[in-house]
């Protein structure tokens, strides 16, 4: 947020230090990529990003004149829910994310020499168009990439939230990779085909495992991979277990429940959930990311923090590591 916002001085001494120092004169063009929960994104190091915070960074910089228009890619399981009826569509700005409020995003291209996925299907649609496009032609527009690429993915639902006329605006405004003449005429160019195979994000470390046994030289490397997805199979099932008991100790009744909307409403319950999980039974990164979720819709169907903050102590009643 210090970043988007232009804040030097609280970016001193913090990597490297760079802001975005744009201006009422500047298109801006944002492209971020981690893990995804319903409401939040993951960060390298330190907390979350919320979608309320975020949206609200984005309206101040808006406020101030930090730019003219801003097109924003956001690559993360859920990643719907980041814009979902918190991005205002009068402050110019169009937000694409890689799936919709209620669903992962994918893994693509496995590498058998390193033994990890390359990409998601969304960067990679969007990346590669935008590689073979002419970029500041006016026929090639930031709505004509979203169609194209929304129709490539196929494991995800690409989805669009913001300013709907920034959409006629050609992508060259935004983004360009080298140098590139303006066209006199434009047709939809042929982006590689990628074999539709591609890997839940929320099950990658699983099928990464999977994968490095049946490619395994010895047994005794195959066995080594084997008692690792043992361990990551226990874990999922403890954090499971975890969020049931969870559930049914806020409830009273139920052991699952889902969240009536397509993005949360009550953030400051949602933080202040998530911090106390972490703090008591371990972090969520990763599969646990999947029940952001159930934090939300406790939340939000009017449990309240007290109730949840209560339960997790109940279940875990001191730190342990998931």
């Amino acid at each position: 947020m210090k970043v988007l916002a232009g804040d030097k001085d609280a970016m001193k001494g913090i990597g490297s230090g760079k802001v975005v120092e744009s201006t009422e004169q500047d298109n801006v063009f944002v492209y971020y990529a981690d893990h995804g929960s319903f409401g939040f994104i993951g960060m390298p190091t330190g907390d979350y990003l919320y979608a309320h915070d975020l949206n609200q960074t984005l309206a101040n910089m808006a406020t101030a004149k930090k730019f003219k228009k801003l097109v924003f890619y956001l690559e993360a399981c859920e990643s719907g829910s980041m814009f979902d009826a918190t991005l205002p569509g009068n402050e110019n700005v169009w937000a694409v994310t890689a799936a919709n409020p209620n669903e992962s995003s994918y893994a693509f291209y496995y590498d058998e020499t390193i033994g990890t996925y390359l990409g998601d299907e969304f960067s990679i649609r969007w990346i590669e168009d935008s590689e073979v496009e002419a970029l500041n032609s006016a026929a090639f527009t930031v709505e004509k990439q979203f169609e194209i690429v929304q129709k490539a993915v196929e494991k995800s639902h690409v989805m669009k939230y913001g300013e709907e006329d920034l959409g006629s605006l050609p992508v060259g405004e935004f983004l360009l990779f080298g140098k590139f003449a303006p066209l006199a005429s434009y047709s939809i160019p042929q982006i590689a085909q990628v074999p539709s195979n591609g890997t839940d994000v929320r099950e990658v470390e699983i099928e990464i495992l999977k994968k490095r046994i049946a490619a395994a030289k010895s047994e005794r490397e195959a066995a080594d991979y084997r008692a690792l997805l043992d361990q990551e199979i226990r874990s999922r099932s403890k954090t499971d277990d975890l969020f049931a008991n969870i559930v049914s100790t806020v409830t009273q009744h139920f052991d699952t429940v889902d969240h009536p909307y397509d993005s949360p409403r009550d953030f400051v319950c949602l933080k202040n959930s998530v911090n106390e999980f972490e703090s008591k039974c371990g972090s969520l990164q990763g599969y646990g990311f999947k029940y952001g979720r159930t934090i939300a819709a406790l939340c939000d169907l009017g449990y309240g923090f007290n109730a949840i903050k209560t339960a997790i102590s109940q279940v875990c009643p001191s730190t342990m590591i998931l």
